[in-house]
């Protein structure tokens, strides 16, 4: 999950089949809005920021980070509800 959520490298450029892949992982959305602050603090060249392009696209929409918070936390809600619900059950 870490190699596909642009957290070592930028998820701009990639292939078809692995832009699919690095929108379903949830990670993607949680070291988004992380990689936006940290090079927002930062005095970047324009070329540099161009290449190293911040935000998720769903559709040609780039996602805010308040929406990249919520889709991690609605991820979060929904695992920890079926690791209650598997783990909850007696044998």
């Amino acid at each position: 999950m870490l190699f596909l959520s642009g957290a070592l490298f930028p998820l701009n450029g990639l292939p078809a089949w692995l832009t699919v892949i690095t929108r379903i992982n949830p990670l993607t959305y949680a070291v988004d809005p992380l990689r936006r602050v940290v090079f927002a603090a930062q005095n970047m060249p324009p070329a540099a920021a161009a290449r190293f392009s911040t935000g998720v696209s769903l559709f040609g929409y780039t996602l805010p980070i308040a929406a990249e918070v919520a889709i991690v936390c609605a991820f979060a809600v929904v695992f920890i509800t079926l690791s209650v619900a598997g783990f909850g059950k007696p044998e």
